[in-house]
């Protein structure tokens, strides 16, 4: 179904179409019972909520694979807590990592604070930011069709940041567009698309 989202990003806050219960088998099993070929679709406003978390969680995603680029998986991990592990990993032996190791991720992590501060990145903000936003707006569910509108728009930062404009309140807008700002320019740097599925 999912990337690994991390243990700290609960369940979404936004307006749920389709109840808990009735995803994957559950789902199947409804669209029997109520004689549909396909279980019902999110509301456009969902998705588009979705679309804004989306943006949060790939920017985390991105950080992380920069800062870690040996690690395949990233699971319990996230931008948030890296000065915490990284100074945890330093006083248990048990952490796997040398002191090399771990003065290069830290070397990194610096490094990418510093490309991002001019886009208004502050690391001792907006990790729990980031963290607040997938929170409250959710994730996307699925993968989109690689051929489809969906897959072009995802990775249009116009489109992009039409859905911020429109779906964020103005308290918080400046913040979500300077997440989308920082998500494109590591896409911009590593030539991938904004959304890694």
């Amino acid at each position: 179904m999912r990337r690994d989202a991390g243990p700290y990003f609960a369940a979404p806050k936004a307006p749920e179409v389709v109840p808990k219960s009735h995803r994957g088998a559950d789902r199947q099993a409804m669209s029997i019972r109520v004689g549909t070929s396909k279980p019902p679709k999110e509301s456009k406003n969902a998705t588009m909520q979705r679309i804004v978390g989306e943006i949060a969680f790939q920017l985390d995603r991105r950080i992380l694979s920069v800062i870690f680029p040996d690690r395949v998986r990233l699971y319990g991990f996230n931008v948030r807590d890296i000065p915490d592990k990284l100074a945890q990993s330093a006083s248990d032996s048990q952490s796997g990592l040398t002191n090399e190791q771990r003065a290069s991720y830290l070397e990194r992590y610096k490094n990418l604070s510093a490309r991002l501060k001019p886009l208004g990145y502050d690391p001792n903000i907006h990790p729990s930011f980031i963290e607040h936003i997938v929170n409250t707006y959710g994730i996307l569910r699925e993968r989109p069709d690689s051929t489809g509108f969906e897959a072009d728009a995802y990775n249009s930062v116009e489109y992009l940041r039409s859905v911020v404009q429109q779906m964020v309140p103005e308290e918080n807008r400046a913040d979500c567009m300077m997440l989308l700002n920082c998500l494109h320019l590591l896409s911009q740097d590593d030539g991938k698309p904004m959304f890694i599925w």
